[in-house]
């Protein structure tokens, strides 16, 4: 069996499922939580349980299924899972609390675009290579035939935009420019979504 057999299997069997990712997320992190809850729920008819933990950003406000995150402020971490998965989470400890909720899941999944992650999970999808976990995210979606919606072209377009800082960074590859290309045929705004992120800070934040 290979590994994206083991995912599917895993996924398509669980009753409950946990989705996370690291204390105060980013525009990476959001995106990567809003666009597998959305692939399960769009594929696999599941409806996962997604935290978000800390302050979710106002800038993010715009993200589809944002009233559908759960914080983890009113989340029971004796809660148990059949499968738990961690995005854009370098090691378990940035996972906080829900760290013990997911350690406890019978399978665990870890998908991450971090250098540093030493691959905590029953099924790991680690690539340093890759600009943001919305990258990583995108490539499994096409593997195991997940259809791309305008939401989840939303949600991985934003995660890829912020982790490469508005395609600043020297994380910006080919292949993130590529994936972004591509998203934009699933009614992607970019100039929309970028001012909703980088246009609107208060005056304060750019003097």
């Amino acid at each position: 069996m290979s590994n994206l057999s083991l995912f599917e299997e895993k996924i398509k069997s669980a009753k409950n499922i946990l989705i996370s990712a690291h204390i105060n997320p980013d525009g990476d992190a959001l995106g990567a939580l809003i666009s597998m809850k959305c692939a399960l729920k769009n594929k696999y008819n599941k409806n996962a349980d997604t935290v978000f933990i800390g302050k979710y950003p106002d800038i993010y406000g715009f993200l589809p299924y944002k009233n559908e995150l759960i914080n983890a402020q009113n989340f029971d971490t004796n809660k148990s899972y059949d499968v738990a998965i961690a995005l854009d989470v370098a090691s378990k400890e940035r996972m906080v609390n829900i760290e013990k909720t997911f350690s406890n899941a019978k399978f665990k999944i870890n998908i991450d675009h971090h250098k540093t992650n030493i691959g905590y999970g029953d099924f790991n999808l680690v690539d340093g290579n890759a600009s943001s976990t919305g990258e990583v995210l995108y490539q499994l979606f096409n593997d195991v035939n997940i259809e791309i919606t305008k939401d989840i072209a939303i949600a991985l377009y934003t995660s890829i935009l912020t982790d490469t800082g508005c395609f600043r960074y020297k994380s910006t590859t080919e292949k993130s420019m590529k994936y972004c290309a591509e998203l934009l045929k699933y009614g992607v705004e970019p100039d929309k979504i970028a001012q909703e992120i980088y246009g609107n800070k208060p005056k304060a934040m750019v003097m």
